[in-house]
């Protein structure tokens, strides 16, 4: 059987590197929700096929989305890059940070 081919818009939107908060991820972050866990959850992908995708074992992302353990810069351009979204979408605002207001 043949597999359909997708369409040219299709196949460069699913190769888009998000740079803003789609809005379901914006709502997750509004309710208090791990920008790592907001977008894992908003490209449909479990902790182990993230895990699978980055290398980094599912227990620890698991701590990451708990706030348990801070990811190091490298594993934040690790999951960045299995969830086609900038690093600093992965991140929390801290107090002072220019970013937080």
């Amino acid at each position: 059987m043949r597999r359909r081919q997708e369409s040219p818009w299709l196949l460069a939107e699913r190769k888009r590197i998000r740079t803003e908060p789609t809005p379901g991820v914006a709502h997750r972050l509004a309710d208090g929700e791990n920008p790592i866990a907001a977008w894992r959850i908003e490209t449909g992908l479990s902790t182990r096929q993230l895990d699978r995708k980055t290398g980094i074992a599912a227990h620890s992302l698991n701590s990451m989305e708990l706030g348990l353990i801070k990811p190091s810069r490298e594993e934040l351009e690790k999951i960045a890059a299995a969830l086609r979204v900038v690093p600093d979408l992965l991140t929390l605002a801290e107090p002072g940070d220019e970013r937080a207001g």
